[in-house]
Order: C-alpha cells, then sequence, then structure tokens
C-alpha cells in the first residue's frame, strides 16, 4: 500500500465537520522555517498529533473508508499548514490545468467554512501565496508496480541496544540482544522495549522517543 502526503500553506481557519459536532484540531505554533516539499521531515510536525481517522464524505451511516486519511495542522504569524497522510493501492494523476475537474484524480480537497456553522463553504476562490506539495511512496500512474506500505527514513549506524551485562552476554547464544516487543506511552514519549538477552533470559528497557529519534538521525547511514 502506497502512502502520499501533501502540505498546503493557507491564511484562513478550517475545521472538519462530522453530522454532529464540528471537531475541532489544536494545531501547536510553529517557530521554525517550515518548507514546503511533501515530506513532513521539521521537528515542528512531531509536536503536530495526526487527527483521527477520516470517515466517508457522504456521512457518518456509510461504511468506514478502507484506506487512510489523516491530517496535522501548524500555524504561524503569516501560514496555516497542513500535512496530509494519504494511503492509496494504486497512485494516478493526469490533471495538468488549473481549475480542471480535479475529482476525477486522486486528491486532497480543503474547504473553508469562515462561519464554523457546517453551511455554505467558499468554493470559489484564489488564495495568493498558496504552497504545495506531494510526495509519494511507490511510482505515478504504474499498475503493475508492487505497492508499499512503509518506506526507511533513516537507520541508524550505532546499536540502539547492545549486548553488555553478563546475562546479555553469557548464555545459550552469547553476546545476544534482540527485541522482541515494545510499548509506547503517548503522553510522556516513555518507549519500553523487550528484548531477549542471549537466549536465556528477557531484558526491559526504556527510553524516549524523540531521544532515540535523535540518535537514529545522528547516526544515520541511509544517504
Amino acid at each position: 500500500m502506497k502512502r502520499f502526503a501533501l502540505i498546503l500553506a493557507l491564511f484562513l481557519p478550517i475545521l472538519a465537520i462530522s453530522e454532529t459536532l464540528p471537531r475541532i484540531y489544536d494545531a501547536p505554533r510553529t517557530g521554525e522555517k517550515m518548507k514546503i516539499d511533501g515530506y513532513l521531515t521539521e521537528k515542528s510536525w512531531e509536536s503536530a498529533p495526526f487527527s483521527d481517522d477520516f470517515t466517508d464524505i457522504r456521512g457518518l451511516n456509510f461504511p468506514t473508508p478502507a484506506m487512510k486519511t489523516n491530517v496535522k495542522m501548524l500555524w504561524d504569524n503569516e501560514c496555516l499548514y497542513i500535512g496530509a497522510r494519504i494511503e492509496e493501492k494504486k497512485i494516478t494523476g493526469d490533471i495538468t490545468k488549473r481549475d480542471d475537474i480535479i475529482w476525477k484524480n486522486h486528491d486532497f480537497e480543503v474547504f473553508i467554512d469562515p462561519y464554523s456553522d457546517g453551511g455554505v463553504f467558499i468554493m470559489n476562490w484564489d488564495c495568493k501565496g498558496l504552497q504545495l506539495a506531494v510526495s509519494y511512496d511507490g511510482t505515478l500512474n504504474n499498475p503493475k508496480d508492487t505497492d508499499r506500505a512503509w518506506k526507511v527514513l533513516a537507520r541508524s549506524g550505532a546499536y540502539l541496544i547492545s549486548p553488555r551485562e553478563i546475562y546479555e552476554c553469557t548464555g545459550d547464544v552469547p553476546n545476544v540482544t534482540f527485541p522482541c516487543a515494545a510499548l509506547y506511552e503517548k503522553e510522556t514519549g516513555k518507549v519500553a522495549v523487550y528484548y531477549g538477552c542471549a537466549d536465556t533470559v528477557t531484558g526491559l528497557a526504556f527510553g524516549y522517543l524523540p531521544e532515540i529519534i535523535k540518535f537514529t538521525k545522528e547516526t544515520n547511514i541511509i544517504k
């Protein structure tokens, strides 16, 4: 399954409207210079959680979409930044002209509801200074390709966990530590990693996601 990301820079507030109450997204403020390139790699994006999965545009009584769409948002004194993560098995696109019928291709649309009442949206407008970019994991307009569900962005050159203690260095298979499972606590960012020690005992290591990501990026061997 492929995933592609879309980033928009807008100047108006946005609410996602459901059939009951408006869904509210608390967008963090960023002081970082944002690069509109289709990749959510700036550190500020780490503080912005992804939204709940999107539902069928026709209403809540329709089946849950087979593939997921989520967004996250940031803002500063000049722009609102919207990043969308969209799953799609076969990414296609052939529209090249402005104001063509966009929904005939895979697209991500933003509707502006200035009164936050779920009423008439602004449909015909120009947003001066709008910037957008798309990245996709796979190939475009190729129905024969092999789909991918994830992409490795970084790989640490040094070991995150290595045998040091006596119970990690001696046993049925000496000098081996191998992760078995991991638990993540969203509120604190704490990560608990269960790992095998020399095929004899099970160990438990703790860390925090930001420091693990930082370590991986600093020792990254993927160019």
